[in-house]
C-alpha cells in the first residue's frame, strides 16, 4: 500500500504536462526513490537541476522508483504512469550490484536465503565500505579478490555480477534484463520519449578513477 501510495504521488503530483516544460521520467530501486536523503540532494533533484542549468530547454524530472525494484517493476511503473506524465525521455538508473538479481528469480532466492544468516551480510565483507579514495578503492578491490578465494557460499550473491567466469544462472539473468530493457525502450517509444540508460555503480563495482 505504501508503495502505490508513493508512485501515485510522484506521478500525479506534477500534474499534466505543461507546455514549454519536457519531462523526464527517472526509473529505478531505491538509488531513485531515496527516501533517507533530503529532496534537494536526490539524484532526480540533481539531474533536473543540471538539466536546467546546461540551458535551452526547461526541465522537469518525474521520479518512478521503489526499493527492491528491478526492471520488471520499473516496466509496470512505466506503463501505468507513464500517459499521465507526459514524458519526451524516459531514463532507467541500472545498478549492476542488483538489478541482475532483482531480475532473476533463482538468483533472488538465492539473496533471501542469505539474507537469513546463510552468509556474511554484504555490510561486512571486509573492504568493500571503505571511505573513497583511490588508494582505498585499490584496497577494497584487493580485499575483495582475496575474499572470492574463500567458499562461494560466503560471498553475497550481488557481487558475483563483476565476475569474469561464465555461469548459466547469471547468462539467464543477464538475458531476461536485456529483454527487460528493450520492452522499457519500446515502451518508452509508445510514449513518444527517448530512452536512455546511466549506469550507476558502488565501490565494489569500482577500481581506479
Amino acid at each position: 500500500a505504501a508503495q502505490i501510495r508513493d508512485l501515485h504521488r510522484a506521478a500525479l503530483e506534477h500534474g499534466p504536462p505543461v507546455e514549454g516544460v519536457s519531462r523526464v521520467v527517472l526509473l529505478g530501486d531505491s538509488y531513485v526513490a531515496s527516501k533517507a536523503t533530503p529532496l534537494e540532494e536526490t539524484v532526480g533533484s540533481r539531474l533536473e537541476y543540471h538539466l536546467n542549468a546546461a540551458g535551452g530547454r526547461t526541465w522537469e524530472v518525474v521520479i518512478l522508483g521503489y526499493e527492491g525494484w528491478g526492471q520488471r517493476e520499473e516496466l509496470k511503473a512505466l506503463e501505468k504512469y507513464g500517459s499521465s506524465v507526459g514524458p519526451a525521455v524516459v531514463v532507467t538508473l541500472f545498478l549492476p550490484f542488483n538489478d541482475f538479481r532483482n531480475n532473476s528469480k533463482e538468483l533472488d532466492e538465492i539473496g533471501e536465503r542469505q539474507k537469513h544468516g546463510d552468509v556474511l551480510p554484504a555490510s561486512e565483507v571486509p573492504g568493500l565500505f571503505l571511505e573513497w579514495s583511490v588508494l582505498n578503492r585499490l584496497i577494497a578491490h584487493r580485499l575483495a579478490v582475496a575474499r572470492a578465494r574463500s567458499p562461494a557460499s560466503e560471498i553475497p550473491v550481488d557481487f558475483f555480477a563483476y565476475s569474469t567466469e561464465p555461469d548459466p544462472m547469471w547468462e539467464r539473468a543477464w538475458d531476461m534484463t536485456e529483454s527487460l530493457l528493450l520492452d522499457t525502450r519500446a515502451a518508452a517509444a509508445s510514449l513518444g520519449a527517448d530512452y536512455l540508460i546511466a549506469s550507476a555503480s558502488t565501490p565494489s563495482g569500482v577500481l581506479g578513477a
